[in-house]
């Protein structure tokens, strides 16, 4: 099974054309939650498909950031063969939203030859910890990975 069968099986789907530079091996949508998979993802090729997704996605809605009351979700997933010690410490130490708020996103890592999955690690001070990993626990973006690496 595919990367985009996984994904339709989730519910999610490909409504959409993306424009460039976004080039992703699948991509979904779920109402406002949004899941785009980079096969054989570096460090730096994650960090900007985030980017890049994050720029395209805000541009999907015609209210500002900062006035929003439902806030887009954004998974972005590096899916790689081998492991990869950039790539799961670009994820470990990646954000997962700005300070402007209307939005939400995680970096995710999922390597296949171990099966092993890197989320952001939470940090800040205690009450930022606790809402970081609230927010994991809500969107579980582990949950999009672990389907890719065992259709």
């Amino acid at each position: 099974m595919g990367c985009d069968d996984v994904l339709r099986t989730m519910g999610l789907q490909a409504s959409l054309e993306l424009p460039e530079p976004l080039d992703p091996t699948a991509w979904g949508r779920d109402g406002q939650t949004w899941v785009f998979v980079y096969d054989g993802a570096t460090a730096s090729s994650l960090v900007q498909a985030l980017a890049d997704v994050r720029a395209f996605v805000n541009g999907q809605y015609w209210l500002p950031r900062p006035l929003r009351l439902r806030a887009p979700y954004m998974a972005v997933i590096g899916l790689v063969d081998l492991p990869d010690a950039a790539l799961d410490q670009a994820v470990a130490e990646s954000d997962v939203a700005t300070g402007m708020g209307g939005e939400s996103f995680h970096l995710v890592a999922a390597t296949r030859a171990t099966g092993r999955v890197v989320l952001p690690v939470p940090r800040g001070h205690r009450n930022q910890r606790v809402a970081w990993e609230k927010g994991l626990k809500m969107r579980r973006p582990d949950r999009y990975a672990q389907a890719l690496l065992n259709p």
